[in-house]
Formats: C-alpha cells, structure tokens, sequence
C-alpha cells in the first residue's frame, strides 16, 4: 500500500513539475514580468498566468498597457485565453481595460478580482467561454456603466460583478445567454441595469437571454430601475433580494 501511495505522489509530483515547466515570463519596456503559458494549437498563441497572477500583485500597470500581443527572441505571440486568477487582487491594475477581439476565453474564477480598474471599454466580441465565478468580484473602483458588449457571446457566472461599490449602471448585450446569480451583489451605487435580450435562430427556434435572478441585485441600495428585454427570461425568484 505504502509503495502504491509513493508511486502516486511521485506521479502527482511529476506532473506538477510538468505543468510549470510550461510557464514563460515576458519583460516589457516598463520592466514588468508578465507570466504565460503557450497554447498546443501551434499558432503562437498564449495563455496569460498560470493558475495565479499573471504579474506581481503589487506591480503599478495600467490597463492600456496589458501585452496582448508582444514578441520575444523573435517570436511575436498572441493572448487568447486569460487563465484564471490571472489579476487577482492585483490592486496596481489601474485605468480603462479594453479586451481585443482575438482573446476567446477566460479559463476560470477570479480573472480580475479586486483590481483598481476604473472601466471597461471593451469585453472583447471574441469571447466564447468564461470559466468559474466571480470575474470582476470587489472591483470597488470600476465606476459608470458597464457596457457588456453585443458580441459577447459567453455566459456570466455568479458574482460577476459583486463587491463593485462604484459601479453606477450596467448593460448586458444581446449576445450573453446567460448571466449568473448574485450578479452585481453589494453594488451599492447601482442604479439601473439592461439586459437588452436577443433575437437569434438556433435549430429553427428562438433564445432566450436568462437571468440567473436569485439576489442578482442584493444590496443594491440605490436601483431605481431594472430593464428586461423582450426575449429575457428571469427564471428564478428573488431578483431584489434584500436589495
């Protein structure tokens, strides 16, 4: 049994070793060490962090300056994936983020938890999958109107957007099926939000945009008024939960 348990451990150890052996850095010209993993598809394209912060979590970045495409020993790269946690609690991460159409996925939870972003000019319209919850959670400093764009076309998990205290209104394009619960939980300066719906044909027959609603807006002190399109179905009970 004992040699069965080393053998494994030393498997799991291996496979450990594996794993990061597949992580790079990059230096840019501000003297930031970004951290990626190449992607197998063979087209030069990465994955930015490793299951962590993709940065230092106490390095100054503006968001402009987020290497989405940089070259190294004479290789130019592109990011496609964000891994997940890859900006967690990196409260440096300053000014407007702006996520290019060539990023396709966010591969799991907390991809830009508890930064200091003050907006989002763009999700990125290439955008498929994002991966866990709470993809912007304690964002206190995110402020305005959040606009999810229509190309958007990936489901929100739960606690997108909670803990975002400075977020005043938010808008869901008509491209996301699916927004999760406890969405804008404790947004407590939130007052409107539009989930523009969809019109779309899928094997002859229309989709809906859903509303995972139970306490979608729990703490939202201020709302005044929530919007529904046409085809937005809200499937559960509790949307103003104590909000």
């Amino acid at each position: 049994m004992r040699s069965k348990m080393k053998k494994m451990f030393m498997m799991i150890g291996a496979a450990a070793v594996a794993v990061s052996a597949n992580a790079d850095t990059y230096t840019d010209a501000n003297n930031i060490t970004w951290t990626y993993v190449a992607n197998s598809d063979g087209e030069n394209t990465v994955t930015l962090g490793n299951g962590s912060a993709c940065i230092s979590t106490s390095a100054s970045v503006d968001a402009a300056e987020i290497p989405w495409t940089f070259e190294k020993d004479g290789v130019a790269y592109t990011v496609t994936q964000i891994g997940a946690g890859a900006f967690a609690d990196c409260s440096g991460l300053t000014g407007t983020l702006s996520i290019p159409p060539a990023v396709t996925k966010f591969l799991g939870a907390n991809t830009f938890k508890q930064t200091s972003i003050t907006g989002v000019s763009s999700f990125g319209t290439g955008i498929t999958s994002v991966g866990g919850q709470a993809s912007f959670i304690n964002c206190s400093s995110l402020s305005g109107t959040v606009v999810i764009d229509d190309g958007f076309a990936a489901n929100f998990g739960n606690y997108a957007f909670a803990g975002c205290t400075a977020m005043t209104g938010i808008i869901v394009g008509n491209g996301t099926p699916r927004t999760g619960r406890f969405l804008a939980n404790g947004d407590s300066s939130l007052v409107g939000a539009w989930f523009k719906g969809r019109t779309t044909v899928s094997s002859g027959t229309q989709d809906n945009t859903e509303v995972g609603t139970y306490s979608t807006f729990k703490g939202c002190t201020a709302l005044k008024v929530v919007l529904l399109g046409k085809n937005t179905e809200a499937y559960e009970s509790g949307i103003f939960l104590n909000g």
